[in-house]
């Protein structure tokens, strides 16, 4: 599968004048400048329908992926995951600080 590096705007456009070049090269304008703009407008036509471009590939341009949207489960996965971590753990040494207010005295009897 071809993976597109044509955006939506940009196929549409493609299509658009893709089309418009062709019926006027072949059409209207006779001789070789008819039918090499007739040609252009083939290419633009068809690669708008595709949605991939050969010389977009050869330079290296391509679409960011598309992004699913999350489902109400896993947005809800993820809200509980961050609340998770947000939790502080407790002190797991033995150690403990006197409190404020509180003697040492107090801690040792």
């Amino acid at each position: 599968m071809i993976r597109h590096n044509i955006s939506d705007l940009e196929r549409l456009l493609r299509v658009i004048f893709g089309v418009y070049a062709m019926l006027l090269g072949f059409l209207f304008i006779s001789g070789l400048a008819g039918n090499l703009l007739g040609f252009l407008g083939l290419l633009l036509a068809i690669t708008g329908a595709m949605g991939w471009s050969g010389i977009y590939t050869l330079l290296g341009r391509e679409l960011p992926p598309v992004v699913e949207p999350a489902t109400p489960e896993v947005q809800a996965e993820a809200a509980a995951e961050t609340a998770a971590a947000e939790v502080p753990e407790d002190d797991t040494d033995g150690s403990s600080a006197p409190e404020a207010g509180e003697s040492s005295e107090a801690l040792e009897a």
